[in-house]
């Protein structure tokens, strides 16, 4: 198990490790340091950095889940989601992106417009774990929203990287066997993750965005996760 070193800085908290070369067989020393910060604008803010000693490949990530409606509440059935996507990124047997980029009209991948995860899980019946392309070219995307139409709060997603992986803890138990916090009840499907990141395998596929940096470069991205609470009946995808 990795352990990061951990500093805190008023209302943030500084994560920093030095990888060293070949570790799990990546060339260079990569220097990371990862940030979290929590706003009085009620933002999760993660920003990521990285250097190398060697041209290396890299792609980090949050595996963050949430469930908007608490973290014991259950299944995200009633959840809301849009993904400001045009296309996303089919995958093989073992999970693995082709490297086909596939428009989501008529599909199951179209979040666009905004879906329950009731109906989302009805159509995919393995549940989500895919990389949506993400639309836009500004420095901090749209990346999603999710809103919870029963507590009111409303999750915005905007960040640097060019995909999200959309997750919906289709391999946590359907039994009562994993606890969290205050002896609450993780199953199947009970939280999402919304993973802010370049495309998955593309080290191995020219058409993917670029995946590795050289000696000299700085790796640099940031998503932000806003948290409002909204009245019924206006949730979309901007705003």
């Amino acid at each position: 198990m990795v352990v990061w070193n951990a500093t805190t800085e008023e209302t943030k908290v500084i994560f920093t490790r030095l990888s060293p070369s070949m570790e799990e067989n990546y060339p260079g020393d990569l220097t990371c340091k990862v940030t979290y910060e929590i706003t009085h604008m009620n933002e999760l803010i993660i920003s990521y950095e990285a250097t190398t000693t060697h041209a290396t490949p890299i792609n980090l990530t949050s595996h963050s889940y949430f469930n908007l409606a608490g973290h014991g509440y259950g299944n995200i059935d009633d959840h809301v989601i849009s993904i400001n996507a045009d296309s996303y990124l089919p995958i093989d047997e073992t999970g693995i992106p082709t490297g086909i980029i596939k428009q989501v009209s008529a599909s199951a991948f179209d979040l666009r417009e905004p879906k329950s995860f009731k109906v989302l899980l009805g159509m995919v019946a393995d549940g989500f774990d895919h990389n949506f392309c993400i639309n836009g070219t500004e420095n901090l995307n749209k990346i999603a929203r999710v809103y919870h139409p029963k507590s009111g709060i409303s999750m915005h997603v905007t960040s640097t990287q060019p995909g999200v992986q959309l997750y919906t803890a289709n391999f946590l138990p359907e039994d009562d066997s994993l606890h969290g916090k205050d002896q609450a009840t993780y199953k199947k499907h009970s939280g999402f993750c919304l993973e802010t990141q370049n495309y998955p395998n593309a080290i191995n596929q020219v058409n993917f965005p670029r995946a590795y940096i050289d000696v000299g470069e700085v790796y640099e991205h940031t998503t932000k996760y806003l948290f409002t609470t909204v009245k019924a009946g206006i949730f979309g995808h901007g705003g």
